[in-house]
């Protein structure tokens, strides 16, 4: 049996031997990834915060927008699909919902990223059951917030 977070693990060792689990966390095509690497904007007249992935129930909106009431000379860039919290998070001006991209392209976001966030609800169980690969992807020289 494999488990991809300490979480999931724990799970499965209740129903088996742990010696017949192995935990194997998530990864990423790291080419794809650093081709953002030493890139960024630096002719921009604002950072930016972004973030790439759903918007939906797990999402950590209230952080969000204490982020953009915080650093309100930042813009907070937001690509991916939005199916919840789309209008607290449009009451910023600040907050750039761009919608969902292709996979091919999200290097180019985050070449523009100053910091990155996951912005996860760590009191859901499916946060707690998760390993996240845009860490992974972030990883390529950003800082990281989460």
């Amino acid at each position: 049996m494999v488990a991809s977070s300490q979480f999931l693990y724990e799970i499965a060792v209740q129903y088996t031997d742990a010696d017949k689990i192995e935990l194997i966390r998530n990864g990423t095509e790291t080419e794809h990834f650093y081709q953002a690497f030493g890139k960024s904007n630096e002719d921009k007249e604002k950072k930016t915060i972004g973030y790439y992935g759903a918007v939906a129930h797990w999402f950590a909106w209230e952080k969000v927008c204490y982020v953009a009431e915080r650093f309100s000379d930042c813009d907070i860039v937001i690509v991916g699909e939005v199916t919840e919290y789309r209008e607290k998070l449009e009451k910023y001006k600040n907050i750039k919902l761009l919608g969902e991209k292709s996979y091919k392209e999200l290097p180019q976001y985050l070449a523009g990223f100053d910091v990155c966030l996951i912005p996860f609800d760590a009191s859901t169980d499916l946060i707690k059951a998760t390993n996240p690969v845009k860490f992974y992807e972030y990883l390529r020289g950003k800082k990281i917030v989460a």
